[in-house]
């Protein structure tokens, strides 16, 4: 619960960084989208595919956060980019 929670803010502040005039700040959109994305990365490491998963993951996040969000294509894409650079560091740093 608490990487789900981390990876809201994670959201929250790669957002503000790209679309702080134009994005949708609510934290309960972004906390669910932020589930949805740990969950589908918790199926794909138990079920062994993640590596075939990783690239479904981060068009699901930017279509999530596209829609939902309100942001452009764009700045969907450069906040995945954040995130994921964020979740591979924090994962190394754990290990």
């Amino acid at each position: 619960m608490i990487g789900v929670l981390i990876s809201a803010l994670v959201l929250m502040g790669a957002m503000w960084i790209v679309a702080r005039h134009e994005a949708d700040f609510d934290l309960k959109k972004i906390l669910v989208i932020a589930l949805v994305v740990s969950v589908a990365s918790f199926a794909g490491a138990l079920s062994g595919f993640i590596q075939f998963l990783i690239p479904v993951i981060l068009i699901g996040l930017g279509w999530a956060l596209h829609h939902f969000c309100y942001i452009s294509i764009l700045q969907s894409a450069i906040v995945c980019g954040i995130w994921l650079v964020v979740q591979v560091g924090l994962s190394i740093l754990i290990s």
